[in-house]
């Protein structure tokens, strides 16, 4: 059996194993939440739903000017914009790959109630571990080279980098402790190259799909 087929059956335990369900993907601004969410969404057949593009796409001038600012929104208006995201009939019988979907303390208990409600139930959350120092060495090689959108949106300057920062060290890291303390936690090392961070990710999951 050659290695193309083993990784290609790893995928398939895993699809087995998360059926409908949802994984959740975290880290620090810049530690590549929507590129790994995306392979998972390519390998797994998944919709792939991104809390930022959410609120984004919400349109609502007051929830731009907040998130352009690195700010997170009150957890009301917050639920009240995502969470019927996750509902949405176009999505039944099909895993969603969720990229901080419910950052701020206090929103993972709706999120992962939701995720249950509509068939969804979450499997797994992934932590992407980036440390402070690498985020903002990740934003200047960005804003040096460029890449795609990084660097062009409101929200990747230093300024507001170090906002996301606080607010992610104050609201965010309370739930990735809450998800580890109920067993779905996933830490992987995000300052590795891309593909190898995927390979991780993807070895972890077919841990646990095989437990």
């Amino acid at each position: 059996m050659n290695e193309q087929t083993t990784d290609e059956q790893k995928w398939q335990a895993i699809a087995r194993w998360l059926g409908a369900g949802s994984i959740n993907v975290f880290g620090r601004p810049l530690a590549g939440k929507d590129t790994q969410a995306s392979a998972l969404a390519e390998h797994l057949g998944g919709a792939q739903l991104s809390g930022g593009d959410i609120l984004r796409k919400a349109a609502h001038p007051d929830v731009l000017a907040e998130i352009d600012k690195g700010l997170l929104l009150t957890q009301e208006r917050y639920l009240e914009i995502v969470t019927p995201y996750l509902q949405k009939e176009e999505y039944d019988n099909r895993p969603l790959i969720l990229s901080s979907v419910g950052r701020w303390d206090g929103e993972q208990q709706t999120i992962l109630h939701v995720t249950e409600a509509s068939g969804h139930p979450t499997r797994a959350v992934i932590y992407l571990e980036l440390s402070e120092d690498q985020s903002r060495k990740r934003l200047s090689k960005i804003q040096a080279e460029g890449h795609g959108d990084r660097g062009q949106r409101a929200d990747d300057h230093h300024a507001a980098l170090d906002i996301r920062l606080r607010e992610f060290a104050a609201k965010t890291e309370p739930v990735i402790r809450y998800y580890e303390q109920i067993g779905l936690l996933v830490r992987v090392d995000a300052a590795k190259p891309a593909d190898i961070v995927t390979t991780e990710i993807r070895d972890a999951l077919h841990a646990r799909a095989n437990v």
